[in-house]
């Protein structure tokens, strides 16, 4: 369990090394033959303790990726977005809009755990929302992977 000055120091951490967005995802087998999903990463070169120390409270993956140098990357899983997101959201000064926007779409996810299809009024709800993420990227001069890329589900 993180100490609220643990919290504080992963915000931070958060804010300069980590992402939160809404992605879309391509999927022929869903009526849309799209959904959104949010992701929640944190990159950083290795060695690097924490990384292992969040796995352990969160839950996820940690992976390496290396484009042009070798990066550790944990990604939190769907299960844990909220939990996590909520204990460093009053710590939070640069993502903290992004955090937010992400929570409630995970909320509004979680409220229909099953597979089926969303109506159409929960659908728009949830592009209204992967509208806003891209907005508060684009206000910011944020980079923003997701922007204009759609990947296929996994």
């Amino acid at each position: 369990m993180f100490t609220q000055l643990d919290l504080t120091y992963l915000a931070g951490f958060f804010d300069a090394d980590g992402s939160v967005s809404i992605v879309r995802l391509k999927n022929k087998e869903l009526v849309r033959d799209f959904t959104y999903q949010v992701q929640v990463i944190i990159a950083q070169n290795p060695p690097c303790p924490i990384m292992d120390e969040l796995l352990e409270e969160y839950g996820g993956k940690i992976y390496k990726h290396s484009r042009h140098k070798v990066t550790q990357v944990w990604r939190c899983p769907a299960s844990s977005h909220i939990r996590f997101l909520k204990a460093i959201l009053p710590y939070l000064r640069i993502k903290k809009e992004a955090a937010q926007i992400a929570i409630e779409y995970q909320v509004r996810v979680n409220q229909n755990p099953t597979f089926r299809p969303v109506s159409d009024d929960e659908f728009a709800k949830r592009t209204a929302l992967y509208e806003r993420m891209q907005d508060f990227f684009d206000s910011r001069g944020l980079l923003n992977h997701s922007r204009g890329r759609e990947r296929k589900a996994a």
